[in-house]
């Protein structure tokens, strides 16, 4: 069997929320970064790229991202957005579609990334956060 190398990249620099201000550097870190760990010289991963995607598309993405993996495989996901906590102090991850008074409806939870990778079969996991 072959062990497999992938990675998802989520990046969200423009938002219909005017309350969440323009970002300029996650689209351009995470082209540079998506460049390097695709280089078979360097990382050699195949890599899928979500750029100011809604936050249905990014959930449902990650969900397949973690669960057609096998035990083996080593997965890397990597997030580039505005990182926002509710009044309860639970983390969400900004999306293009995300209203900053509905996290919970419109934000992807870090809940919900936990739970996808606590249930993925994969055991060599990596999660970078520049939020």
């Amino acid at each position: 069997m072959t062990i497999a190398r992938a990675a998802l990249i989520v990046a969200s620099n423009e938002y219909d929320d005017w309350m969440f201000s323009r970002l300029r550097a996650p689209v351009h870190d995470a082209e540079a970064l998506a460049r390097v760990l695709r280089d078979p010289e360097i990382g050699g991963f195949e890599v899928r790229t979500l750029m100011n995607e809604p936050s249905y598309m990014v959930r449902e993405e990650i969900e397949g991202f973690f669960s057609d993996c096998h035990r083996e495989d080593l997965l890397l996901l990597y997030f580039s957005c505005h990182g926002v906590k509710d009044v309860n102090g639970r983390l969400y991850f900004a999306s293009r579609d995300t209203k900053l008074h509905r996290l919970s409806a419109t934000g992807v939870a870090s809940s919900f990334v936990k739970e996808q990778m606590d249930q993925s079969r994969s055991r060599r996991i990596v999660l970078l956060l520049d939020c």
